[in-house]
C-alpha cells in the first residue's frame, strides 16, 4: 500500500474512532453499581465491543503496511511518518479504553476474556512491540532534517501526534502488565486451588461419621417450604471451615419438587428427575448441579432459610438464570465478576442479580478475599439481620434447624436465633 492512500486511510479511521469513543463513554454498563451489572446492558457492551475488534482490526492492518525500508536499507520517511503517527494513535486508543472503564476495569476485563477470544489485552499487548516501542520514543527532531523527503501533508502528522502524557502511559503500562500476569498467575492457581481444595473437603476433624441434622426436622422445612427458598448451611469440624471466614459455610437454593418444575418449565433435563422428589442447586468443588433435597441435607449439622418478597415472574427468571449455569466449574480462586465459573454465593446471588433498571434483587455489599471480591455466605445473614429492621423487608428468614455440639442434639430454633447466628464462632471446637 502507498503512502498516499495509508494517508487517506487514517483519515477515514480517525474519523470512525471518533464515533467509536463516543458511543463507548455512552454504554450504560458504565453507569452500574461495581458488582451488579444488568443483563441488558452487559448484552449491549458485548455485541458494542464487535465494533472495537474490528476497528483494531482495521488500524492493525493499516499500522503494518507502514513498513518503510526499502531495498538497501533505504528508508521511506512518508512510511516511517505514517508508522510513527499510527502508533502514537494505537497507543492513545489503548489509553483511553482504560480511562473510559476505569472504576469497572476488573469486571470488563473479565467479562471480555469470557465473551472474547480476542479480548482487550490482545490488542493491548500488540503495541508492546520493540520495534514500535522504538519508533513510539523516537523524538520528533530525528525526522525533521529529513522533510525535504516527505510529503508536505503527511509531514504535517508530526505535529497532530498526541503523546500518552508519561504518567498517564505509566499507570496504563503498570494496569495492562498488571491484568496480564494476572490473568496467567489465576489459571496457575486454580488448577492448584482445585487440587487442594478436594483435599481439604474430604477431610473431616473429627470420630463421628454422621451429621446432626435429623431428618425430621427437614420435614417441617419441606411442609412450609417455597420455590427458590435460599439455603445457609454448616458442617462441623470439616477442614473446609478454616478457610471459610465465620460461622455459616455454605449457601443453595431449594427449587421444590419435581411436579412444579415440570408444570413451569420446559427443560429436558427435568425428564431426569424422580417424580415426587424435592432438590436443590448448589455449586461445590465439583460443578454445579441439581441435588435431591434428602441427600443434600443428610450432610450437614446447620440449616437456615430466607426467603424473598419478590413476585413469582421474577422466581421464575430466578430458576431460569441458575439453569443456565448448569454444569459450569467451581470458582476456586473466589472471582465474583465470573460468569463461567461460581461459587456458592456467586451462582444464588447471581441469578437474583437485577437484569433490567426496574427489576426487583437482592443488593449485598461485596468484600475482598485475595485480590478479587466476593460475598461469604455468613454476610448474607447479617443482611437478613439489616432487613428486618426495615418495615418492608426484600428478604426475611422463615426457619432455622439448629443444633448443640457438645451434646449432639438437633432441634428446630427461632428466626431471631437465626438472625444473630452471624456472629458465632469460625472454628467448632468453640461452639457451644
Amino acid at each position: 500500500m502507498d503512502s498516499k492512500k495509508i494517508y487517506e486511510k487514517i483519515k477515514d479511521i480517525e474519523l470512525e474512532y471518533v464515533s467509536l469513543k463516543k458511543e463507548l463513554e455512552q454504554q450504560k454498563i458504565f453507569e452500574s453499581k461495581l458488582w451488579s451489572y444488568l443483563k441488558e446492558d452487559k448484552e449491549e457492551f458485548r455485541l458494542f465491543w464487535f465494533k472495537y475488534i474490528e476497528f483494531f482490526e482495521k488500524l492493525k492492518k493499516i499500522l503494518n503496511a507502514t513498513r518503510y525500508r526499502k531495498m538497501f536499507f533505504k528508508i521511506d520517511y512518508n512510511k516511517l511518518v505514517l508508522r510513527k503517527y499510527l502508533i502514537h494513535f494505537y497507543y492513545s486508543v489503548i489509553s483511553d479504553l482504560l480511562e473510559v472503564f476505569w472504576a469497572h476495569n476488573e469486571y470488563i476485563r473479565v467479562f471480555l476474556d469470557e465473551n472474547f477470544k480476542k479480548d482487550y489485552w490482545v490488542y493491548a499487548k500488540y503495541i508492546y512491540k520493540p520495534r514500535f516501542i522504538y519508533i513510539y520514543n523516537t523524538p520528533i527532531l530525528f525526522i525533521e532534517p529529513f522533510k525535504s523527503y516527505i510529503d508536505k501533508d503527511i509531514f504535517d502528522l508530526i505535529y497532530k501526534i498526541k503523546t500518552v502524557a508519561s504518567i498517564k502511559r505509566i499507570w496504563s503500562d503498570y494496569d495492562n502488565l498488571f491484568f496480564w500476569i494476572k490473568y496467567r498467575v489465576d489459571k496457575f492457581l486454580f488448577s492448584v486451588f482445585r487440587f487442594v481444595w478436594n483435599v481439604i473437603a474430604h477431610t473431616r476433624f473429627s470420630t463421628r461419621n454422621y451429621w446432626l441434622i435429623t431428618y425430621e426436622n427437614c420435614l417441617k422445612y419441606i411442609e412450609i417450604a417455597k420455590p427458590w427458598d435460599i439455603l445457609l448451611t454448616r458442617w462441623n469440624w470439616n477442614a473446609s471451615n478454616i478457610s471459610i471466614p465465620w460461622f455459616w459455610k455454605h449457601m443453595a437454593m431449594y427449587i421444590w419438587s419435581w411436579e412444579y418444575l415440570k408444570s413451569n418449565f420446559e427443560w429436558a433435563y427435568i425428564d431426569n428427575l424422580d417424580l415426587n422428589k424435592h432438590y436443590i442447586i448448589e455449586a461445590t468443588s465439583k460443578w454445579i448441579y441439581i441435588e435431591e433435597f434428602d441427600y443434600f441435607v443428610s450432610k450437614i449439622d446447620y440449616l437456615g432459610v430466607a426467603r424473598t418478597s419478590f413476585g413469582d415472574d421474577k422466581i421464575k427468571r430466578v430458576i431460569g438464570n441458575s439453569f443456565v449455569n448448569l454444569w459450569k466449574e467451581y470458582d476456586f480462586i473466589f472471582n465474583y465478576y465470573s460468569d463461567r465459573r461460581f461459587v456458592c454465593t456467586a451462582l444464588v446471588l447471581k441469578s437474583y442479580s437485577k437484569e433490567f433498571s426496574s427489576d426487583d434483587w437482592i443488593e449485598i455489599e461485596l468484600e475482598k478475599i485475595s485480590v478479587w471480591l466476593a460475598y461469604l455466605p455468613n454476610n448474607f445473614i447479617k443482611k437478613l439481620n439489616e432487613e428486618a429492621q426495615k418495615e418492608n423487608p426484600s428478604i426475611f428468614g422463615v426457619f432455622f434447624i439448629d443444633s448443640i455440639e457438645k451434646t449432639w442434639e438437633n432441634f428446630i430454633n427461632s428466626v431471631d436465633e437465626l438472625l444473630k447466628s452471624w456472629s458465632r464462632p469460625k472454628l467448632s471446637m468453640f461452639l457451644k
